[in-house]
């Protein structure tokens, strides 16, 4: 049973979940309907494609583990903690940039310049590689930070 308040009832791990699950959803797909303006302008190749391969996969299981989650079953626990995984860290080297949040984000910049924190609502995904990328800058997203370790005690405490 899930924690509830005493002088209203609400059960605040019902909430919880049900506010990271809508997250998850409505993230991932506003992100992967921004996305594809981007994919119709860019040019065709093997890495690109390969590279909107893998972001629709990351946009469908966060969507279907959101889901799972809703009904309160254990395989949407067990997906979310790889969907807030991926959304945690932010970072920009040496030619590559990624950053996934899905929703709602707080983002902690631990390297590099602008903006200690930044926020950021709705759907966003970063995944490419660059030669022109040369500043570093390297962060986390405190969101997905906090909803990675609810999952992963709800995860845990499924049977």
């Amino acid at each position: 049973m899930g924690m509830v308040s005493q002088e209203s009832g609400v059960n605040f791990d019902l909430l919880i979940t049900r506010v990271i699950a809508l997250l998850q959803i409505v993230g991932a797909s506003s992100a992967s309907i921004a996305m594809l303006p981007q994919i119709w302008h860019a040019q065709p190749t093997f890495v690109s494609a390969c590279i909107c391969l893998v972001m629709y996969l990351i946009f469908s299981l966060s969507i279907i583990s959101g889901i799972w989650m809703w009904y309160e079953e254990a395989r949407g626990y067990r997906l979310s903690v790889l969907v807030q995984s991926l959304q945690v860290p932010v970072f920009s080297l040496l030619g590559i940039t990624y950053k996934f949040v899905f929703g709602f984000g707080i983002l902690l910049k631990i390297l590099g310049g602008g903006g200690l924190l930044t926020i950021e609502i709705g759907g966003h995904s970063y995944l490419f590689l660059s030669s022109e990328i040369t500043n570093a800058q390297c962060g986390m997203n405190l969101v997905a930070l906090f909803a990675l370790a609810f999952v992963w005690r709800k995860f845990r405490n499924c049977d």
